[in-house]
């Protein structure tokens, strides 16, 4: 699989639209333009509410008829990593559990270059309010269980669909202060591939999930037990990925005899410990 695909879609310094660029250079001041939905309502940069900030883009809530959204804007030099037309296009009707997708694309007004590229410069999603201060290994395990069989029956229909998943990472997710549940919150460098097999997509989107839980954990474990659990949590979700095992097996495996994956932390860091000096 091509996993070095191109995503240069245009070159901000050779665009006429380059003093748009000035528009993004401090991400939490509210957006000086504003933005057509795709039935011509408007929404108005300045009622918006800064919530994040990523490396390619900012994030806003914004609030109709008593709902909330959260609306995605790319820097200009953050378009190459910008979603895709055709996979939101896909995606759009997707059912999916634990994965958040785009709703609505929107237009950037009195901007002459909305439909010209491959991606797009914003877009409405899903609002989740988020659970601070929480952990993965504070969940109970039946939990993270759930979880992560939900989340391998979205990588399994995206596959069906020819989306590719890439960049499942700690930073790429949130939990969701409703329901405590994981969500994949990125979606920005999925995309769609015509020449690789089903099986090849599939198998590239478990080794995302298992790469996913893989970073939880060792994470964790660098933070707390000094690195101890590294070589544990390779050989299971690393060294596994060309096994039939689904990622919810091998965690079950892993975690069913405790409570919370702390719990499995706290009660075998002797063992490992001496394993690991």
């Amino acid at each position: 699989m091509d996993k070095d695909k191109a995503y240069v879609y245009f070159d901000v310094r050779n665009s006429k639209q380059f003093y748009k660029q000035e528009r993004f250079q401090n991400g939490n001041i509210k957006p000086s333009f504003d933005f057509e939905k795709e039935n011509g309502d408007i929404i108005y940069g300045k009622e918006l509410s800064y919530l994040g900030r990523g490396e390619n883009s900012t994030v806003w809530e914004y609030e109709s008829n008593g709902e909330k959204y959260a609306i995605k804007i790319f820097f200009d030099i953050g378009i190459v990593c910008a979603l895709e037309k055709d996979v939101y296009w896909k995606m759009k009707n997707l059912s999916l559990n634990n994965t958040l997708k785009a709703l609505e694309t929107l237009n950037v007004i009195n901007s002459t270059d909305n439909g010209e590229k491959r991606a797009y410069y914003a877009y409405i999603m899903e609002y989740l309010e988020e659970k601070k201060d929480y952990s993965i290994v504070d969940m109970p395990v039946f939990v993270l269980l759930e979880n992560a069989s939900l989340l391998e029956l979205d990588a399994k229909t995206l596959a069906n669909s020819n989306v590719v998943m890439q960049d499942a990472k700690i930073e790429n997710t949130i939990f969701n202060k409703l329901d405590s549940h994981l969500y994949l919150s990125d979606i920005d460098m999925y995309f769609l591939s015509y020449s690789d097999s089903l099986h090849q997509i599939r198998a590239n989107n478990k080794i995302e999930l298992q790469f996913l839980f893989y970073q939880y954990f060792t994470r964790y474990s660098s933070d707390y037990y000094q690195d101890i659990y590294n070589d544990f949590f390779n050989e299971r979700l690393v060294q596994t990925i060309d096994t039939k095992k689904s990622v919810t097996d091998i965690l079950e495996s892993i975690f069913s005899p405790y409570d919370t994956p702390r719990q499995f932390f706290e009660e075998n860091k002797s063992y490992y410990y001496k394993r690991h000096f």
